[in-house]
C-alpha cells in the first residue's frame, strides 16, 4: 500500500459512509475500504486490478460538487494518469469505471482534488505542481502549471506531497512539499494560488523533518494544542533510525508563513 484518501459522509447503500481509497503497488490496483462505524476497522468493498498501461503510485479522491459523484485519480511515475468513479454495485462492495486517461509526459505520484472548486493539482516531480479540471468531461491537454522546479519557480525536484487545508466558501491553502530543498510552500487555495510562504519543521529535542515525500492538513479544530488544524510531515530520517510522522499545530504554520490568523 503506497497512498490512501479518505472521503466522509458519502451517500453508500441505504445510509453514509466513510470511503477510504488506497493505491495497491504489489498488485497494481486501486483498493476501496469502508471505515466502520465502530471501531473504525477497515472493510474492503472491492479491488480494481489496473492492467499494463499503468503502474499505479499514487491516489486521491474526488467528489464532484455538482452531483456527489465519487471519483479516484491514480497516478504513475512513467506518466500515465487515470479517472475512475466508484459506486456502490448493489451488492455490498463497489464498481469501478474508468472515465478519463491521459498522460502528463512527466513523473507523478502524489495528487489532491479540491472537490468544491473541481480542480485536481498534480505533482510532476522533476517539473512542478499541475492543475486540470476534475470533471471527468473536461480536456487534459492545457494543465495551468501552478509553480515549477528551478530557474523562475520556488520549488527544488522533487516536488513531493500535496495537501488542502480547506475554510469555508473555498478559502484555504494548497501546502506542497519541496523536498530537494527540505520544506514546504504555501500558495492560496484560490486562482491565481499566490505563493503565501513556505516553512520547515525543526524541533530543540529532535531533528529536522527532511525529504518528505507524503504531507496532510486538516482545518478540523481537533483541541489542544490543534485548535486551529493540523499539518502531518513525513520525516525520513530519525534519531533511532526508523522514519516517522511530525505532528504541527496549524498555529504555528500560520504564525511562521504569515497568514491571518482570523483564517
Amino acid at each position: 500500500m503506497n497512498n490512501v484518501d479518505l472521503r466522509q459522509g458519502m451517500p453508500w447503500g441505504a445510509g453514509l459512509a466513510d470511503i477510504a481509497a488506497v493505491s495497491d503497488k504489489g498488485d497494481n490496483a486501486i483498493r476501496v475500504y469502508r471505515v466502520a462505524d465502530e471501531g473504525r476497522a477497515l472493510e474492503l468493498l472491492g479491488s480494481q486490478p489496473l492492467g499494463e498501461a499503468l503502474d499505479v503510485d499514487g491516489i486521491c479522491l474526488y467528489r464532484r460538487a455538482a452531483d456527489g459523484e465519487l471519483y479516484a485519480f491514480v497516478t504513475d511515475m512513467a506518466g500515465p494518469l487515470e479517472q475512475w468513479r466508484l459506486r456502490p454495485d448493489g451488492a455490498g462492495g463497489v464498481a469501478f469505471e474508468r472515465v478519463r486517461a491521459w498522460s502528463t509526459g512527466h513523473a507523478m505520484e502524489a495528487c489532491v482534488v479540491d472537490d468544491e472548486a473541481d480542480r485536481l493539482f498534480v505533482s510532476a516531480e522533476e517539473h512542478g505542481v499541475l492543475v486540470f479540471d476534475a470533471d471527468p468531461a473536461a480536456p487534459t491537454d492545457e494543465p495551468l502549471l501552478l509553480d515549477a522546479v528551478g530557474p523562475g519557480g520556488n520549488l527544488s525536484l522533487d516536488v513531493e506531497g500535496l495537501a488542502l487545508y480547506r475554510e469555508a466558501a473555498g478559502d484555504g491553502y494548497l501546502v506542497v512539499s519541496s523536498q530537494g530543498s527540505d520544506d514546504f510552500v504555501v500558495y492560496d487555495r484560490q486562482p491565481p494560488h499566490a505563493l503565501r510562504g513556505r516553512f520547515r519543521v525543526v524541533h530543540q529535542d529532535e531533528d529536522a523533518v527532511t525529504h518528505t515525500d507524503g504531507i496532510e492538513v486538516t482545518s478540523a479544530p481537533l483541541g489542544a494544542p490543534f485548535e486551529r488544524g493540523l499539518f502531518v510531515a513525513q520525516d525520513d530520517v530519525n534519531h533511532d533510525g526508523n522514519q516517522n510522522f511530525k505532528l504541527v499545530p496549524w498555529s504555528s504554520v500560520a504564525d511562521a508563513v504569515g497568514l491571518d490568523p482570523e483564517r
